[in-house]
């Protein structure tokens, strides 16, 4: 079968825009984050321990409207390479998937703000209450197929 890709788009809430404006340098921790996400639930989904997803993220720090957006525009295979070269199909992308991708992803984030110390504890934890995502989104449910090699 023809493997399958997916146009990702992982974002953050306008509450950390500025921050990463300030320090541009922290903009090396969304696509970890995001590579380290996608095998998370990816693996989770197809309950594996090993396997990880092909990956190709650009970052992009600009909307529509030239205001200062940071966010992702990946890539992604459409399920996991295991270390023999085979590769799982991954399940049915839905908004149940995306919703665990999210808060995964905004988990992953704060975290790695906290361990760098660009997060108090109180904002930390009053983002984490935020529902809906809390301004984090992940939004993959753009399939893209690959002609089958000839």
């Amino acid at each position: 079968a023809p493997l399958a890709h997916r146009h990702v788009v992982f974002t953050i809430p306008k509450a950390l825009r500025k921050l990463f404006l300030r320090e541009r340098a922290l903009l090396d921790l969304l696509p970890r984050v995001a590579f380290e996400t996608l095998t998370r639930c990816l693996r989770a989904a197809l309950d594996r321990k090993d396997g990880v997803p092909g990956f190709v993220v650009a970052i992009q720090t600009f909307g529509t409207e030239a205001n200062y957006h940071p966010h992702l525009h990946g890539l992604v295979s459409d399920g996991l390479f295991l270390r023999g070269g085979e590769f799982v199909g991954a399940p049915l992308w839905d908004e149940e998937f995306e919703r665990l991708l999210t808060e995964t992803f905004r988990r992953l984030v704060l975290a790695a703000l906290r361990k760098r110390d660009r997060l108090s504890d109180d904002f930390h934890e009053k983002l984490l209450t935020w529902r809906h995502g809390g301004g984090f989104s992940v939004y993959g449910r753009h399939l893209i197929l690959n002609a089958e090699p000839a």
